[in-house]
């Protein structure tokens, strides 16, 4: 199967990648996180953020479309009420609330991932 079709983006094809990894996907993030940076972690298998990682979804704001199934994949997460929070406002969450959403597994203390 090609990853990647003729006049394809190349986020859409980092994405399409991603879903159809047959092995286990480990993400680190240090930093920013912003749109897909954000979107794609909901896709890993396993999520380890730095002290300083900042997430956000800035989809509205941009007047953008959450992508690759986040609208979808978040409110099963971390529920409707919060998730529409998430997406409608855009607001940019640290290390600690990723891992209290469940969208980290751990914050890396002490260390940059």
């Amino acid at each position: 199967m090609r990853n990647t079709e003729v006049g394809e983006l190349p986020s859409v094809a980092f994405m399409r990648s991603l879903i159809a990894c047959e092995k286990p996907v480990i993400a680190a993030v240090t930093g920013l996180a912003v749109g897909i940076g954000t979107t794609m972690l909901l896709h890993c298998d396993l999520v380890y953020v730095s002290q300083d990682a900042r997430l956000s979804m800035p989809f509205v704001g941009l007047g953008l479309v959450p992508e690759f199934a986040s609208s979808l994949m978040l409110p099963a997460l971390v529920g409707h009420a919060k998730a529409a929070e998430m997406l409608m406002l855009g607001e940019a969450f640290g290390a600690e609330q990723a891992v209290a959403l469940g969208i980290a597994n751990a914050v890396a203390a002490g260390r940059r991932v």
